[in-house]
């Protein structure tokens, strides 16, 4: 839905006057809700927020000096005329202008402003020209008189931040100096003078109200916008609070802007009257140099000394940007320090005008520099953002590469997805580098066919642009195709020792092909092979591929439980778990081996609910990779079969096998992954065979079976698996019976010989 306006006040002259009465019309209407409330029987009084800030100044009465610093349009003046019609006490106000820079012509008129509140004796209400700068004893005489002052009040010295001598500022510490009980000093303007005033050492205990308190809330600005007639949902209301940043008057004029009926989301775009505002309330008083400054370090989002003197090619811009804090020109701090601000969003929108208004041709360059700043930096995402804001792609994309192998090996390909949604499909396909770095994610992430087209469009956006291989693009294009799929082992292989041996030694990629050559080698049956590239790419991962070392941990540990050396595959694959898990990688797709690893060594020591926990966890990895990486599907799939038939779990062994041999199909050369599936569908066969052969065992008496060559008790069996100490006793009984033993010793035995058991 559209907001809608009816008829709205016209005219930049009325719009500050406009506001006033707006937030004033707020505040009316907010106590007669709170004056409601307090009529009902039993009724609490109403916090409501706007009317409470009042309540706040009233409250604190007892504070010599009172704060309200905010930009033009935030209601100061208003709030202070609210809090004047409800507080008791008379109020001095004095509206400053540049003539009050002169400490005499400020004195006469905070003593002409308080000799109305309560007259002043004979000879003491004295004229700007009967006090020099420099007398002191006669500013010492006159606090002197302030000190014997019987009626409290409250002074108001507003639009303060037109006064900036030091006498001025002066004059009005001594002022303050000497306030009697229950008389405040109010300074409200643009600039925080509180820290001159502490100058000399004075510490004032003092009340301060600023831009965060003087914002509106949603209440509020929905109040606000409907005394403009504007009415719409929540979310366009949301939509404006963010754009206006809960500027009264930013609201003020949205609520103008919109009385022909305007959508929202389209606000401020082309707005003559807050662009008229900014230029005759903020830019009129600033010199050439400084509206140069803002408008050129307008493409930024954050703005740092470091970054502006990159961009402006200046060597002063903290001096700045600390100067501009102090005067309130729209600038956010980003931080307690005050040293990383930005601009106020509208404010930034005038500016960015204004830049293209004034130098057109320096946009593009201001975005570059500002890249070539973040990339040195390593803020990449930044970097490729004002790089394609200069319109320079390829170093856009050059970004994107550069951080591509190491999101990959990292396990944040996340990260990559973000940075590729900065550019268009049009973009990415046209592009070598923008679609080898959409495929490396996709390839991730498990999908297949976004995958396949990217790793197609690659390659003809390489043959029509002429491929620079600078960056290794062929072997790293290879190498994806072989992780997607599709190849046997031999040539999978050869494309991984291809980008081994052609890729940069710093290259992330390196690690990533030598783990897959040596998962390659396993499927094919060459442990020895697969040991020694597993241990080579662990080495080369250790620090910055964490992704790939804890694959080759596993892998290694899956070595060592193939050869029946189960304390140190025991070992390996906790390691890799707790190492996967330190690094946050326990949702990474690509690492469900670590889980089906660390499962078998569960299996293999009896502990079959931690073993069908890291089996479910595994499968669920495997269900992400999706059509992606048959040969690590398959590596996983043989590892929870062998898992699943060592627990006695045979219908999720046969649904296991049912998934592999298609992958086996695909890679005929696969030797060592046939032998694997052919050992356990003999496991599968002899506990079919025991089950309706002479022996006759059941399925559950298969399960107690296999704990039974362990140091476990009767107890510690069924709390393994879920039943009761009798159900164990009676199918271990069973058993002895059909295996025609005696002991437990003897009927694990007598299983072994029978291969019911592993030897």
């Amino acid at each position: 839905m559209l907001l809608n306006a009816g008829s709205a006040p016209a005219g930049l002259v009325q719009i500050k006057q406009t506001v006033g009465f707006a937030v004033m019309a707020i505040t009316h209407a907010e106590v007669d809700v709170r004056r409601a409330r307090e009529r009902r029987p039993g009724g609490r009084r109403a916090e409501v927020r706007r009317f409470h800030l009042v309540e706040r100044l009233i409250d604190n009465a007892d504070r010599p000096l009172v704060s309200v610093v905010a930009p033009a349009g935030y209601g100061k003046t208003t709030l202070l005329r609210q809090w004047m019609a409800e507080d008791d006490r008379p109020f001095a106000w004095l509206e400053l202008a540049e003539e009050h820079n002169d400490p005499g012509t400020l004195l006469s008129a905070v003593m002409c402003a308080l000799h109305h509140v309560e007259p002043f004796g004979e000879g003491l209400l004295v004229s700007p020209s009967r006090l020099d700068s420099a007398d002191l004893e006669r500013i010492v005489h006159v606090g002197a008189a302030l000190a014997t002052r019987t009626t409290p009040c409250v002074i108001v010295l507003d639009d303060v931040h037109h006064v900036t001598s030091y006498e001025a500022l002066h004059m009005v510490a001594a002022v303050l100096q000497h306030l009697p009980l229950r008389t405040q000093l109010v300074l409200a303007g643009r600039f925080d003078h509180t820290p001159e005033l502490c100058a000399n050492g004075e510490s004032w205990d003092c009340f301060r109200l600023t831009t965060t308190e003087l914002a509106l809330d949603a209440s509020e600005a929905e109040m606000l916008l409907s005394g403009y007639g504007v009415e719409g949902d929540n979310s366009e209301l949301e939509t404006l609070m963010a754009q206006t940043e809960c500027w009264p008057l930013g609201l003020s004029l949205a609520g103008t802007a919109l009385h022909d009926g305007g959508a929202a989301s389209r606000y401020p775009s082309g707005d003559r009257a807050l662009s008229e505002y900014f230029t005759r309330e903020i830019m009129h008083a600033l010199d050439e140099r400084t509206i140069e400054f803002l408008t050129r370090t307008s493409v930024l989002e954050e703005l740092t000394g470091s970054l502006c003197d990159a961009v402006t090619q200046g060597s002063y811009s903290a001096r700045v940007l600390k100067r501009l804090d102090c005067s309130n020109t729209f600038m956010v701090p980003l931080d307690s320090r005050r040293e990383r601000y930005r601009y106020h969003r509208l404010f930034r929108d005038y500016l960015q005008q204004q830049l293209r208004l004034r130098e057109p041709h320096l946009v593009a360059a201001l975005h570059q520099r500002a890249s070539a700043w973040y990339a040195q930096h390593r803020r990449e995402e930044q970097a490729i953002r004002h790089a394609l804001a200069a319109g320079d792609v390829n170093t856009a994309a050059d970004l994107v590469w550069g951080s591509v192998g190491v999101s990959v090996v990292r396990g944040r390909p996340a990260t990559l997805r973000r940075w590729l949604q900065i550019f268009d499909d049009n973009q990415i396909a046209a592009h070598p580098l923008l679609g080898l770095a959409a495929a490396a994610v996709d390839v991730t992430e498990g999908h297949a066919d976004e995958a396949t087209n990217w790793l197609w469009l690659t390659e003809q956006a390489a043959a029509d642009g002429g491929f620079s291989d600078e960056a290794g693009l062929e072997p790293c294009l290879r190498l994806l195709n072989a992780l997607l799929g599709g190849q046997d082992l031999g040539h999978a292989e050869e494309a991984a020792d291809d980008a081994f041996a052609n890729l940069s030694d710093r290259s992330p990629w390196r690690a990533v092909s030598a783990a897959f050559s040596g998962m390659l080698q396993h499927l094919a049956g060459d442990a020895d092979a697969a040991r020694e590239r597993f241990e080579a790419a662990a080495v080369r991962s250790a620090v910055l591929a964490p992704a790939v070392h804890a694959v080759c941990l596993a892998e290694l540990a899956l070595l060592d439980a193939e050869c029946n050396a189960w304390d140190r595959a025991t070992d390996g694959a906790e390691h890799a778990e707790q190492y996967a898990n330190g690094h946050r990688l326990d949702d990474f797709a690509p690492l469900a081996i670590v889980p089906a690893v660390r499962a078998l060594t569960l299996a293999h020591h009896g502990d079959a609910a931690a073993a069908h926990e890291r089996t479910d966890r595994s499968l669920k990895l495997l269900r992400r990779l999706g059509r992606v990486s048959p040969h690590v599907r398959a590596e996983v799939r043989t590892v929870l079969a062998r898992t699943t038939l060592s627990i006695g779990n045979t219908a999720a062994t046969r649904e296991l096998l049912r998934d592999l041999r298609p992958l086996l199909a695909g890679m005929t050369d696969a030797e060592g992954l046939r032998e694997r599936i052919a050992e356990i569908d003999r496991g599968v066969d002899a506990i079919a065979d025991a089950v309706v052969g002479p022996l006759a065992l059941t399925a559950a008496e298969l399960r107690v079976l296999r704990y039974l060559p362990m140091h476990l008790s009767m107890s510690d069996i069924a709390e393994q698996l879920f039943v009761s100490r009798n159900t164990v006793k009676s199918q271990a009984i069973a058993i002895y019976r059909k295996l025609a033993v005696s002991s437990r010793s003897a009927a694990v035995a007598r299983a072994r010989d029978l291969g019911l058991l592993d030897v």
